[in-house]
């Protein structure tokens, strides 16, 4: 959008509700001004994988006390493939199933992709699973029996807040039929 006010100012807004204002006085040879201002709803941002050595500390009592996130750095996303052989000699945070990530097959105890009922993972479900290696480091696996599934799992992860009451013990178990109806439970043996 051009001002008619000022012919000197142009405006625009993108359709995620970022604005644009450029302005350029043509009797100067000063470089123009571009200003972009984003939402502030999109000003944020939440990480949680991580590779390497970190340390997180909860204060407070056990059910919702001050939780400390130590900032990760960033460029720690390596695909399965780059942390071969690696896999239990650093921290990591393992998203997708043991038949498309080999990290995940690693920690279930197998060499080779586990797929279907072989992969231990439910239909319709997706796990959140915490392993201790017995160097200290420890490995946390997101894995669905599909994408949907696993990313039902990533959201819990990423709204952790959410469901920080469900969030208990080594493994829990997310179900749902959508991005909106999650539920959080203990495994069942």
């Amino acid at each position: 959008m051009e001002s008619l006010d000022e012919e000197d100012l142009e405006q625009g807004l993108s359709t995620y509700g970022v604005f644009f204002e450029q302005t350029d006085e043509d009797d100067t040879d000063d470089a123009e001004d571009l200003t972009i201002e984003y939402p502030l709803a999109q000003r944020g941002a939440d990480v949680f994988i991580t590779i390497g050595s970190t340390a997180t500390t909860r204060v407070g009592p056990a059910a919702g006390g001050a939780v400390v996130v130590n900032p990760i750095t960033v460029g720690s996303a390596k695909l399965a493939s780059e942390v071969a052989g690696q896999e239990t000699s650093q921290n990591i945070v393992a998203v997708g199933g043991p038949c498309i990530n080999s990290v995940a097959a690693t920690w279930m105890g197998s060499a080779t992709p586990l797929c279907g009922a072989e992969s231990g993972l439910s239909e319709g479900k997706a796990v959140i699973k915490l392993y201790e290696h017995a160097n200290g480091n420890v490995g946390l696996l997101v894995a669905g029996w599909s994408a949907a599934d696993t990313r039902r799992g990533t959201k819990v992860l990423a709204e952790y807040a959410d469901y920080a009451d469900k969030l208990v013990g080594k493994e829990v178990v997310v179900t749902g039929t959508s991005l909106s109806d999650i539920t959080v439970s203990a495994p069942t043996p």
